[in-house]
């Protein structure tokens, strides 16, 4: 035995010869004990059944009886009800035979029930007579009658009884011997199927049960089989696999992976093999640690571009703060300028509701920004007085744009006991009741809308209640109970049809809450709605709103201030600001060139925006603290990021403060006093854009009537963004969200600053689709109102160049036309591009048509340096004949 030598080839064979027969084996076995369980499982359920079958068969043979018998004593056609019941729709006896057809039950037991089944309808016929005489004696027609009983005949002995007769022979006939005798003969042949039917199933379980016994003895012999076969298994591997590999795992004991190992093959064939591929593997390990180390790095590298990621977010959120803050701060800043020119009443209440919607939008904004407090529910309201009426006809002004444009009939009616000042949060509950508005405008295409304000006494305490009611779509009942949760509408519809997010009422009623108040509705679908905001007010004197609303003015004479910002038309809206405040300023439109600027003069005050490209503000700082003639000039930030922790990065970097955007005029005001020294003497106010679709004249106001510095920011801007449509589209269709991003928020703001108040909304349109990765038509309407706001602006250039040089367009130009056009190409003058258009006969005629043709190249880009250098060689050249 111990010179045999085993091969693996042969273990195998031996293993699965053994696994077939083992396999085999128990197949046949639990085949074998399955079917006899089955069998002793069957024969029970078929005594079972077949006892139950005979006991509902007498049952109903009993129940008849009963039923038939009451009603013959009782006549209470109930009884008469459930006999016929039981005999034509339950059919008991009809089932039970049924049942013991499809049980193949034998034939003699059949017969038994056949036999009980004829008695059974033969005394059928007797109850029948009997309930025909009881109906008789009643004197029941037979179109009333059962039809079963209606179809009885009577003798002509039963006919001649009187009603008393008949009863008293239908109550017989049910309780005499022949009756009884009948109802025997019924029973036995049942009693007859029961035993019959014992006999059989009890000897079929027996068999059962015997079959059962001996599929066990068989389960044990095979059991035992299986053990053997399993322990001679046991006993090969122990000889010529288990010790051959302890061998092995002695050896292995001493593995590593640090160091090189190999094992030394032992034991049969198959071992050898086993060690050499033991070997091979080791290698192949090896290799793949070195891969995994590289992964575990590239992992590394990953995580750290996940967290670059989440700071992308952050970043993205401070983005999205500056985009709204930026045309905020232009917005605010030329509604400070237009209230200081001179109005006709119209405009100027124009500018009030202007100024009033961007107060609100820049509150919503910095709500939004907060956003933490509110989802931490530490929302705190305000307790300082307002005039409550002024705000209720402010908010009624600004509702009235939007349901003038409706055609809708809105109206306005606050009640004399209504107080004018009061102490709250003004901003809160104007959020509110413009939502309930601004709801009522959304669903109302035409009708009224009814503003309500009344003052109720509830408890000793005074109370507002105020009431929208409306002639809209109205509200489903089923969906008013669930109105008020955040992000949800009356339907489905509703978001898809009229917009909005479903948080509306949901913040309001929250709001409500904090008032100690709370919101009602009232609606009926089709019918119109009416929401009440019902809450407690207290009143304050006119003296302490006056001493809240007194605010001096703020003046900065013979101080020189260095602006740097990167966004030229904001460049110069914030210069024209300041100079109005009296400050003497210089701006830049880089880093690199405030650092410049500094280095050549000193400066009283430098206004820094953080944003910017190539040279941040953080860092232009830094560069002027250390070497310009301005390290000790206050630096104060300028910028919309107000996510993070910007203001510490702005005081960590040397700066002496830091200005959100939009400019707050009043918060300008005061922090520059403070970094100044200056005492405050007084403070200015704060305003949007029209909706005219290009308003120059508007803006022309705003900087005090200046044509020249408007025509100046209006050619940059047509410089600057005239192809910024192409630009955006290509960002859009290779995915370059980002890129289009940032277009998008760079138009948007500068055409907001130039009047294109059309491109303005298009391209915060677009911008919002984009969010919303939704672009379908967008980009296309976006391109439409582009080009021809750029038409615009081209034709308003071009008329504006026609008013300033008329010589220009003349046939015969002279010579000193050609000098003004040099002039005016090495000053920058942007008109320069118009006058060499209309120049185009005399240019041609003088210098030659492929002259012209380069010198236009240069202009039509608007590079004006290029362009006066061309010319002025040439003129050089052609000196005599000019």
């Amino acid at each position: 035995m111990k010179n045999f030598i085993m091969t693996q080839a042969w273990l195998s064979r031996f293993m699965v010869i053994s696994f077939f027969m083992i396999t085999a084996l128990l197949a046949v076995s639990s085949i074998y004990m399955k079917m006899n369980i089955n069998a002793e499982k069957t024969a029970e359920e078929h005594r079972i059944m077949f006892q139950q079958l005979g006991e509902s068969l007498a049952k109903a043979s009993d129940y008849l009886t009963a039923e038939g018998r009451k009603y013959a004593v009782t006549g209470d056609r109930i009884h008469m009800e459930n006999y016929w019941r039981e005999i034509e729709q339950t059919r008991t006896r009809d089932y039970v035979i049924e049942k013991m057809h499809s049980a193949n039950a034998p034939e003699d037991e059949l017969a038994l029930l056949e036999e009980a089944k004829k008695y059974s309808d033969e005394l059928v016929e007797t109850e029948r007579r009997s309930m025909r005489l009881v109906l008789e004696a009643e004197h029941i027609s037979e179109d009333m009658m059962p039809v079963s009983v209606a179809s009885k005949k009577l003798e002509s002995s039963d006919v001649l009884l009187s009603d008393k007769e008949k009863r008293a022979k239908a109550v017989e006939i049910m309780f005499d011997n022949k009756y009884d005798i009948s109802k025997e003969h019924i029973m036995k042949p049942i009693a007859a199927f029961q035993q019959a039917m014992n006999s059989r199933l009890e000897n079929e379980l027996l068999n059962a049960r015997q079959n059962l016994y001996r599929a066990f003895i068989l389960q044990v012999v095979l059991a035992c089989i299986i053990i053997a076969e399993i322990l001679g298994l046991m006993r090969i591997f122990i000889l010529y696999i288990t010790r051959p590999i302890q061998h092995y795992t002695k050896k292995l004991e001493i593995f590593s992976f640090q160091q090189y190992f190999s094992l030394r093959a032992e034991g049969t064939k198959e071992l050898c093999i086993l060690a050499d591929v033991f070997n091979a593997l080791y290698l192949s390990f090896q290799e793949e640690l070195k891969k995994r180390r590289e992964t575990e790095k590239r992992m590394i590298i990953a995580k750290e571009d996940a967290e670059k990621a989440n700071a992308a977010k952050s970043e993205f959120l401070a983005n999205m703060s500056h985009e709204i803050r930026t045309p905020l701060n232009t917005i605010i800043g030329y509604h400070y300028m237009m209230e200081k020119q001179r109005l006709s009443a119209k405009v100027s209440a124009y500018a009030g509701n202007i100024g009033l919607a961007a107060q609100n939008l820049l509150d919503i904004v910095n709500e939004i920004l907060d956003f933490s407090k509110i989802e931490s529910g530490k929302i705190e309201l305000e307790v300082t007085p307002f005039n409550f009426r002024k705000t209720l006809i402010d908010i009624y002004n600004m509702i009235n744009v939007e349901t003038e444009k409706k055609g809708i009939d809105f109206s306005l009616e606050i009640d004399e006991s209504v107080p004018e000042i009061v102490l709250g949060d003004a901003f809160r509950l104007k959020r509110v009741a413009l939502n309930l508005l601004a709801n009522a405008v959304k669903f109302t295409e035409h009708g009224f809308i009814h503003f309500k304000v009344s003052s109720i006494v509830r408890e000793k305490e005074e109370w507002v209640e105020m009431s929208i009611a409306d002639s809209g779509i109205g509200i489903a009942e089923d969906a008013q109970t669930h109105l008020f949760e955040a992000f949800t509408q009356a339907d489905i519809s509703t978001s898809r049809r009229f917009g909005g997010t479903g948080l509306g009422l949901a913040i309001s009623r929250q709001i409500a809450f904090l008032m100690n108040g709370y919101i009602k509705v009232i609606s009926k679908l089709g019918a119109g709605s009416t929401f009440i905001l019902t809450f407690p007010v207290q009143r304050a004197g006119k003296s302490v709103l006056q001493e809240k609303e007194a605010v001096p003015d703020i003046k900065f004479y013979n101080i020189k201030l260095l602006l740097v910002e990167d966004n030229t038309v904001n460049l110069y809206m914030t210069e024209e600001i300041l100079v109005d405040f009296g400050f003497t300023v210089t701006i830049a439109d880089s880093g690199r060139k405030a650092i410049e600027l500094s280095a050549a003069d000193k400066y009283d005050l430098i206004l820094m925006d953080i944003r910017m490209p190539i040279m941040d503000g953080y860092e232009t700082a830094e560069c002027i603290q250390k070497s310009s003639k301005n390290i000790d000039t206050p630096i104060i930030a300028l910028s919309a990021d107000v996510f993070g922790d910007v203001q510490k990065k702005v005081f960590a970097s040397g700066m002496a403060g830091y200005l959100e955007k939009p400019l707050q005029l009043d918060k300008l005001g005061r922090i520059l006093s403070a970094v100044l020294k200056i005492p405050v003497t007084a403070l200015p106010a704060s305003v949007p854009i029209t909706d005219v679709f290009f308003d120059p004249q508007s803006v022309i106001e705003k900087l005090s009537g200046k044509t020249s510095v408007y025509k100046k920011v209006l050619s940059l801007f047509y410089l600057q963004h005239q192809n910024d449509a192409e630009e955006i589209e290509k960002c859009i269709l290779r995915g370059d969200r980002s890129r289009a991003f940032e277009c998008l928020h760079e138009l948007k703001g500068a055409a907001g600053n130039i009047g294109a108040n059309g491109l303005y909304k298009a391209a915060a349109d677009l911008y919002d689709m984009l969010k919303e990765e939704r672009t379908e038509g967008t980009v296309n309407n976006f391109i439409g109102i582009f080009i021809n706001s750029m038409e615009k602006i081209d034709k308003y250039l071009r008329r504006q160049a026609e008013e300033v040089s008329p010589i220009a367009a003349l046939p015969n130009a002279s010579a000193a036309d050609t000098h003004k056009l040099l002039q005016m190409l090495q000053s920058g003058d942007f008109t320069a591009k118009e006058s060499c258009r209309r120049m185009k006969a005399v240019l041609c005629g003088i210098f030659g048509k492929n002259f012209y043709t380069r010198l236009w190249q240069e202009v039509n880009i608007y590079d004006f340096p290029a362009a006066a250098v061309l010319l002025s060689n040439e003129m050089q050249n052609r000196k005599d004949e000019l």
